[in-house]
């Protein structure tokens, strides 16, 4: 077997074969016919089989990922939960131990970059390419890219060094066609992550504003959070959740609700379980929320995770008991929508912008009652959030604060 190689691809007498996601019983299979110490292999797998195939199957699916990680375990004698500490040891295990299990033989460095370079120099080269959205890159693309980022950091090497160290040596790159990719876009949101944290504090806001939209599909904000949650509080979340209560300050929540939600949110859905809003694209604030939420956890029941459940049930009621309203659903969902809603065969009512709600149908949707709730929220969670932050900061002066 081989990395993709363009001058063995070229042999016209052989063919080339790339190796499908395992399933988690290829995985332990995989494991068990390594060359490794037995010992080592045998609590590895005990723990893919109990919990974690399931809590990184995208890294245990891969042959190449899941004898990295196997290393890692092996160097560090667990995997951890807490995620960017994974990607932290991963990283270290590729840097310096990857090939060690072949004897005596290490793979050949080039640039001979020292990790400190090499970690900063490929954070901005993962930061300047996961903002512009590129994820594949072709060779004129991946150097100037790898010139940019050494540039930045005054690393004065040669590029195609670098491209073959991050290719043959430390194996965050690969070859795929004509193109070059990152040997598991993971590791782009790690070191992306990296590269937030050593921005400025007051250009941390702009950075994660562009991230947030990601929230969903990218762990990014994640990881720059697990490492570094005072940065990213007053970075990011004290200043968004500050800029929130600004614009809300001086509106009625229960009387001017459309107003209220049309800061963080572009529609609203009537789903078969609850009535969600969708975040606007040109706006981070509403993404910010559903952040707030994935960052804090349970943390933040008491303030930003109001059941909803009810509201759904509770708005088809009154459509089918009130004319008038039944008549507004109709207007801005459609007949045809609102009569199969009603006959029970559609779950989902549908979409519609917030501006096109009327008066009585915020009413029924339980829109008035959330707002005034969520508003108080936001204040509260923002005291909360900076009342600890600044504890934190006390406490840690407390530790170097020279007494007179």
């Amino acid at each position: 077997t081989s990395r993709p190689d363009d001058a063995i691809e070229a042999w016209e007498t052989f063919s080339v074969f790339r190796v499908m996601r395992l399933k988690k019983q290829q995985t332990i299979e995989l494991l068990t016919k390594l060359d490794y110490t037995q010992e080592v292999k045998r609590k590895f797998i005990e723990e893919v089989e109990a919990h974690l195939f399931e809590a990184h199957k995208d890294f245990l699916s891969n042959p190449m990922l899941t004898t990295m990680m196997l290393l890692t375990y092996e160097q560090f004698a667990e995997v951890p939960t807490k995620i960017h500490l994974f990607y932290q040891q991963a990283f270290m295990t590729l840097f310096v131990r990857h090939d060690s299990y072949k004897g005596v033989w290490k793979r050949k460095r080039y640039a001979n970059l020292a990790l400190d370079d090499f970690e900063r120099m490929f954070s901005h080269f993962c930061a300047a390419t996961y903002f512009r959205e590129k994820f594949n890159f072709d060779d004129a693309e991946v150097r100037n890219f790898i010139s940019d980022a050494m540039t930045a950091y005054a690393i004065r090497k040669p590029v195609e060094d670098v491209l073959k160290d991050l290719t043959e040596s430390v194996c965050l790159l690969q070859p795929d066609g004509l193109k070059h990719t990152f040997v598991h876009r993971s590791f782009q949101e790690y070191f992306t992550s990296l590269f937030v944290l050593a921005l400025p504090v007051d250009e941390v806001k702009d950075a994660l504003d562009s991230v947030v939209r990601r929230l969903r599909s990218d762990s990014v904000l994640s990881m720059a959070y697990g490492k570094r949650p005072d940065l990213i509080e007053k970075g990011w979340i004290i200043p968004m959740l500050q800029e929130m209560c600004d614009t809300v300050a001086s509106i009625d929540a229960e009387q001017d609700t459309k107003e209220f939600y049309i800061n963080f949110f572009g529609s609203i859905s009537v789903k078969p379980q609850s009535i969600t809003f969708s975040m606007r694209d040109d706006d981070p604030r509403g993404w910010g929320l559903m952040a707030i939420r994935k960052l804090y956890g349970e943390d933040v029941n008491p303030y930003l995770n109001l059941d909803v459940s009810a509201y759904r049930e509770k708005f088809q009621k009154a459509v089918e008991a009130d004319q008038s309203l039944r008549n507004d659903v109709e207007m801005v969902f459609g007949s045809e929508r609102i009569e199969r809603f009603l006959a029970g065969s559609a779950k989902h009512l549908g979409t519609a912008d917030i501006r096109d709600l009327t008066p009585a149908m915020v009413t029924a949707m339980g829109l008035r009652e959330r707002a005034v709730y969520e508003k108080d929220a936001l204040f509260a969670l923002l005291s909360r959030v900076k009342a600890e932050l600044d504890a934190r900061e006390a406490s840690h002066r407390g530790v170097f604060r020279v007494r007179g």
